[in-house]
């Protein structure tokens, strides 16, 4: 798995060696996060699951589904549904949103 991977910062592939393994939540469970050091940068990186949304506890398809109900117009409450059936709270929905919109706000300064 590591053999191939290329680093985002340097763009050298197989010269990942594994540094540290943490702990994140994804919804109520927890699960263990691969951090990884780029032999030619020595940068190290968390290679995160891909169903799991980074800097957050949810889940990639819940976060897309919210947020693509939210641009049919739907209300935070209702596209929310997912979300608070895995057990997250009524305010986390306008939590993501600013979550989410600083995001865009960095990206954009990035462009």
């Amino acid at each position: 798995m590591l053999a191939r991977r290329e680093c985002p910062n340097c763009r050298e592939a197989g010269r990942f060696a594994r540094h540290a393994v943490y702990r994140k939540y994804h919804f109520s469970a927890g699960i263990e996060i691969l951090r990884v050091r780029c032999g030619a940068c020595l940068v190290t990186h968390a290679l995160i699951p891909s169903f799991s949304l980074p800097g957050t506890s949810i889940g990639t398809e819940e976060a897309e589904a919210y947020l693509i109900a939210r641009c049919d117009g739907v209300s935070r409450s209702k596209a929310a549904g997912a979300l608070r059936a895995h057990g997250m709270s009524e305010g986390y929905p306008k939590q993501l949103e600013h979550m989410f919109a600083a995001a865009v706000q960095i990206g954009k300064a990035l462009l």
